[in-house]
């Protein structure tokens, strides 16, 4: 990233990523909207992740709405993943290679198949 130093004019100091982190900048390099103060953020890539293990799978939760409302079965899915394919990003953070970390992902039945929730 490239840091452009505060101003008595623009009182932040504002980041853009170089040449090289703009490859690992996710959303097409669109800046996100909210952040600190609402100057918006970057997403990066850290590392790839690769599942290894489901290690749970909690226990599923029915909602059901008033018509015309579907019911809704939602459970969370806990798994081991490795990460591999550092970027800059994920190395100024200490990721390692093969490291092992865990993560979870919100499932949730609609109609008739499983769709990730968030991922």
């Amino acid at each position: 990233m490239e840091i452009k130093e505060a101003t008595a004019q623009s009182p932040f100091y504002e980041l853009a990523p170089t040449e090289e982190g703009a490859k690992y900048i996710l959303k097409e390099g669109e800046i996100q909207s909210g952040g600190d103060f609402g100057r918006g953020f970057y997403i990066a890539q850290q590392a790839q992740r690769n599942y290894v293990k489901v290690t749970e799978v909690a226990e599923m939760i029915r909602f059901k709405g008033p018509p015309p409302s579907i019911e809704l079965q939602v459970t969370d899915v806990h798994f081991e993943v490795s990460l591999s394919d550092i970027t800059p990003f994920g190395g100024v953070l200490g990721l390692k290679d093969g490291q092992i970390g865990i993560a979870k992902t919100g499932m949730m039945w609609k109609k008739t198949a499983w769709k990730y929730m968030d991922q």
